[in-house]
């Protein structure tokens, strides 16, 4: 009998047999999984050092695995005996009913891609452990990584009634696309060893990058650690239902201060200036401090960020008070390649803050069960999304998922206050370009969305496309207001009698406004191409200044299927081709026909460029409103500097020269005045007003002529009225510079930014 052995009998009391595994010569096993299916209850296995490919499956079986480290406790043991899942799923499987007597000891557990369940989601990346309640003692479990629907648990997956015990556990750098990095439990009972700590940092993933655990239903958790990510409970790092959260040592220290983000640049610079860029987003998030008082910001420069180029992981995980801006829309690319199709997840209710700036390109969803968003968010408040374009992406849909809920270029789910900005959806094929549900307030403005299909899977079926679909249930008050977005070429097709049948479909909304639109030449296969459906009672659409024209069957498709009472489709200043029998449906008993409504072609430039800007016969220059109220609630009030000619045009573009900025409606006491002395020496004096009756988040920073950020004279909250700033540029060398103001009215629900040049002569 070898050393090995008399150690293993008289100083560890085992008392079943043992199994050794090895790479050849006198070891019992070659590969572990044998030893494994060999072993009975109360067996060890005993594993040399080296690397053993392959997922592994305890198959209900209450035995021992263990390295050397059983017996010499060294940390050498574990980072030798390397337990590599080859990408063929969970590395490591409980899900057989183990007891605490199936005991995992002392491996290096990694290169786990998940288990894939029979919808096709992926789970526990290192581990997966379902109605099972295991020990694993002194492992280092790291480098796991799932992609695709539902990704969860990087590094560890426990659910349904589990209750393993963790001790002496290290779990780093695992990466989940959807929840949980480094560890994912719920409705399970963890325990976490107090004396024998188990560390858990610089996990990754799209929400709640370390550790997510606990259930209302469920005991609260004990979560004692060693080392954590930081020293203390965020919601960006870890949730749950926790009675003791205890850390003892922590990795990083949060940068309180705007970061610079660049694909060459190192994460080991300090990234405080653009001259010392960081390399990942991901990992910029991931030091940067919310600051409610002083937001911050992630500048990202020109280049490609993708996991090939720069090493990005996607989805990106946001942050309250921080905001991600790159450089200008079309030059700062997020490529979503490979398996990664996520490309923004918002999903922790952060607020105030935004996403400018970004071409979102590459998203290819490799398996016909699979579905995600290219951005994705949930009860965010405050949140602008801007300049962003999104081109060239196929999106699957999984069949078996509602399509209220289902995937999209952008899916936007139970967030409040926000405002969509020049986001331009063009070529993919998708199920949604726009998919809402259960908001409070939201806009979408100065959009385009163009040449989007639907996909059709191999068999036929094609799930139809909604270039912007809102569901809201009958308990929620909810506003949407579309303005100036130009909707062309759109095409939805739909096989048999099974999928969505409009491209824009409006299920719900309390309030719905489409002010100043073009939508065109789109085709909604088998009824219609706009959907009104109502579900409460008083519910009013308004429809003004709007293009209609060249879509294929009917205009409209009207319902409502529980009876509401007191409801208004109301119709001002539109050109519809078919005009009122552009209508189908059971319900046409409350549209409302206001003055200005035309059937005449509008007829379009057809500029090369802009083939959807007026002809200068056309009439629908200076037939818009710009007055419209119902009830006493303004709905279009427009000043004379916002349209060209004796009234607004219809449709989404002015004939004429280009006015200063587009048509939208803001409250006319939000002003930027100009700065004095100007030019000036060395100070200059700004001036501004935030309204009345509001509270205001408001950006004031200063930019030089090559467009960076030089100062931040004011980010944070501020109440109503004027408001006055002194800039000091002795520090500054002579020229132009401009200051920018940002105003978001929370109270008042508006968005204002207003730019003034100032020259700086020394």
């Amino acid at each position: 009998m070898s050393i090995v052995y008399l150690f293993l009998f008289f100083f560890t009391g085992l008392k079943g047999g043992i199994l050794e595994v090895g790479s050849g010569g006198p070891y019992s096993y070659v590969g572990v999984q044998p030893a494994l299916d060999a072993s009975t209850h109360g067996d060890t296995i005993l594993v040399w050092p080296g690397t053993y490919l392959g997922a592994l499956d305890f198959n209900g079986k209450n035995v021992l695995l263990t390295s050397f480290y059983l017996y010499d406790s060294t940390n050498a043991s574990i980072r030798e005996t390397i337990l590599d899942g080859n990408r063929e799923g969970s590395v490591v499987m409980f899900n057989n009913d183990e007891t605490r007597d199936a005991i995992l000891n002392g491996f290096t557990i990694t290169n786990g891609s998940g288990y894939v369940s029979s919808l096709g989601s992926k789970y526990g990346g290192g581990i997966y452990i379902q109605d099972s309640s295991p020990t694993l003692n002194n492992c280092i479990i790291r480098d796991n990584y799932i992609f695709g629907d539902n990704a969860t648990g990087g590094g560890m997956y426990i659910v349904e009634h589990a209750a393993p015990y963790l001790s002496n556990l290290v779990v780093t750098h695992n990466f989940s696309e959807w929840f949980g990095g480094g560890i994912f439990s719920a409705a399970a009972s963890t325990e976490f060893d107090p004396v024998n700590r188990c560390s858990i940092f610089l996990n990754h993933s799209g929400s709640l990058n370390d550790l997510r655990i606990g259930d209302p239903w469920e005991p609260l958790t004990e979560v004692y650690l060693d080392t954590f990510t930081i020293a203390y409970a965020d919601s960006f790092y870890v949730s749950g239902d926790m009675a003791v959260f205890d850390v003892l040592n922590h990795k990083i220290e949060l940068v309180d201060h705007d970061l610079y983000v660049a694909p060459w640049g190192d994460n080991l610079n300090s990234g405080l200036t653009a001259d010392e860029p960081l390399q990942n987003i991901y990992w910029a998030l991931e030091i940067i401090k919310e600051n409610p008082i002083n937001p911050n910001t992630i500048y990202l420069s020109p280049g490609l960020f993708s996991k090939n180029n720069s090493g990005e992981f996607f989805a990106l995980n946001t942050k309250s008070y921080v905001s991600i801006i790159g450089s200008v829309e079309d030059s700062t690319i997020l490529s979503l390649d490979e398996e990664f199709s996520r490309g923004i997840d918002a999903g922790q209710r952060e607020k105030y803050y935004s996403i400018e700036n970004l071409h979102l390109r590459n998203q290819v969803q490799i398996d016909p069960d699979n579905f995600n968003n290219v951005i994705n968010v949930d009860m965010n408040t405050g949140l602008i999304i801007k300049n962003i374009s999104v081109k060239n992406i196929i999106n699957f849909f999984r069949s078996s998922h509602n399509t209220i809920n289902g995937p999209a270029n952008f899916d936007i789910e139970k967030r409040y206050h926000l405002i969509l900005d020049k986001i331009n959806i063009q070529n993919n094929e998708m199920v949604s370009g726009f998919s809402f549900c259960c908001y409070d307030v939201a806009t979408i403005k100065n959009s385009t969305l163009i040449n989007n299909s639907t996909y059709t899977y191999s068999n036929g079926i094609s799930m139809g496309t909604y270039l912007i679909h809102f569901y809201s249930g009958s308990d929620y008050n909810d506003y949407l207001r579309l303005e100036n977005n130009l909707i062309v070429n759109n095409i939805n097709s739909v096989s048999e009698d099974w999928g969505p049948v409009t491209v824009l479909s409006f299920v719900g909304p309390q309030i719905l406004e489409m002010v100043n639109n073009t939508i065109m030449n789109n085709t909604g296969e088998q009824t219609g191409n706009i959907e009104f459906e109502y579900r409460i009672q008083g519910s009013n659409f308004f429809i003004v200044n709007n293009i209609f024209w060249g879509n294929e069957m009917a205009e409209f498709i009207i319902s409502n299927p529980y009876n509401t009472t007191n409801t208004n489709l109301v119709f001002s200043h539109n050109i519809i081709e078919d005009g009122e029998g552009g209508f189908i449906g059971d319900y046409p008993d409350n549209v409302v026909w206001e003055g200005g409504n035309l059937e005449n072609d509008p007829q379009f430039s057809n500029d090369e460029d802009n083939p959807y800007t007026l002809n200068w016969s056309s009439p629908a220059i200076n037939a818009g409103t710009a007055f419209f109220e119902w009830n006493g609630d303004t709905i279009v009030n427009l000043s004379s500097n916002q349209y060209n000619g004796s009234a607004p045009d219809i449709g989404a573009f002015e004939f004429g020269p280009p006015l200063s900025s587009a048509i939208e409606i803001l409250p006319e006491n939000f002003q930027l005045y100009p700065p004095y002395p100007n030019p000036f020496n060395p100070i200059t004096t700004i001036r501004f007003n935030t309204g009345e009756n509001s509270l205001n988040h408001v950006a004031l920073k200063v930019f030089d002529i090559n467009g960076k950020r030089v100062a931040s004279i004011v980010n944070g909250y501020l109440p109503s009225g004027d408001h006055e700033f002194l800039w000091d540029a002795s520090e500054f060398s002579s020229g132009v510079y401009f200051i920018k103001l940002n105003v978001l009215s929370i109270l008042r629900k508006k968005y204002f930014t207003k730019t003034e040049k100032v020259l700086l002569l020394k």
